[in-house]
């Protein structure tokens, strides 16, 4: 298993790995599935998108790391962040590993991965959110230092945890 930064040409092979992933899940409400622009934009100009490759080149689980714009839905307002370290902020937005590669830590991998890239050295705040339901997620990011926020509504309604984690504490 390799881990690499993905680029345009990945998106479309990320997304069906997102929509494989949500569909053989029994509660849909536990991960969103984000549609093609925004993963190609994630490549390109507002983000970084990290990709787990097997060995025969197939891509079986990623990570979408969003660089925010400074605006009201800033994730940054759950710990009282000034806005001048607006800036300084990625979110760790989606994550999925395929089913049959799970087991692997390939979830943790990924973030650690992305964390240590010297792209990601100049964002000091990370953010990510987690289904309470979904303890495996939310296992993954505490033990990789995340901590729970607060709870919050995100993407139409649904209960998150909102996570925090301050890069260089």
């Amino acid at each position: 298993m390799n881990i690499q930064r993905a680029s345009r040409k990945d998106a479309r092979d990320i997304h069906e790995v997102m929509k494989r992933v949500h569909a053989q899940m029994d509660r849909k409400d536990l991960y969103v599935v984000d549609d093609l622009p925004y993963i190609e934009e994630c490549t390109k100009d507002h983000g970084m998108v990290y990709k787990a490759v097997d060995l025969d080149g197939s891509i079986v689980g990623f990570l979408i790391v969003y660089v925010p714009q400074e605006d009201d839905g800033h994730m940054g307002k759950y710990v009282n962040m000034e806005k001048e370290e607006y800036h300084k902020t990625a979110y760790m937005d989606s994550i999925a590993v395929l089913p049959e590669y799970r087991g692997y830590e390939l979830q943790k991998k990924l973030l650690s991965y992305a964390e240590e890239q010297e792209e990601m050295r100049m964002y000091r705040h990370l953010f990510a959110t987690v289904s309470p339901d979904n303890p495996y997620s939310l296992y993954n990011f505490l033990s990789m230092g995340y901590e729970i926020v607060c709870r919050d509504r995100k993407y139409g309604g649904l209960e998150r945890y909102i996570l925090y984690k301050n890069q260089f504490q």
